[in-house]
């Protein structure tokens, strides 16, 4: 089976949860202009691989796992040092920055009463 492409996927975290990632990332060495940057290169979703979650490209860690640890507030660079050596510093601002592409790209519908 052939790598999937990105578009299309549901959002890994609601809207309270991309907050609470925002709010802790604000504490850690993270600038807002990072959150745009391109994660396509650095994202790959792949049926063979943890059935088709998304993960850091070329290896098996799941985007969630290390937006859980964002959320924890743990600093980016203990990420990469401490839990995922495999990461570099630009592959963890890729999770969530592919987090807040799916969420900018999500679509509320709101029933009026």
């Amino acid at each position: 089976m052939a790598a999937l492409s990105l578009s299309g996927l549901y959002p890994l975290v609601v809207a309270r949860d991309l907050d609470m990632l925002q709010c802790k990332a604000s504490r850690l060495d993270f600038k807002p202009r990072d959150i745009a940057m391109d994660y396509t290169a650095r994202i790959a979703v792949d049926g063979r691989i943890h059935f088709g979650k998304p993960c850091v490209a070329g290896t098996r860690i799941p985007v969630e796992n290390v937006l859980e640890l964002i959320q924890e507030g743990i600093p980016f660079a203990e990420i990469v040092t401490q839990y995922y050596p495999d990461l570099t510093i630009e592959d963890v601002k890729a999770c969530a920055a592919y987090a807040t592409a799916l969420v900018r790209s999500e679509e509320i519908h709101l029933e009026t009463v």
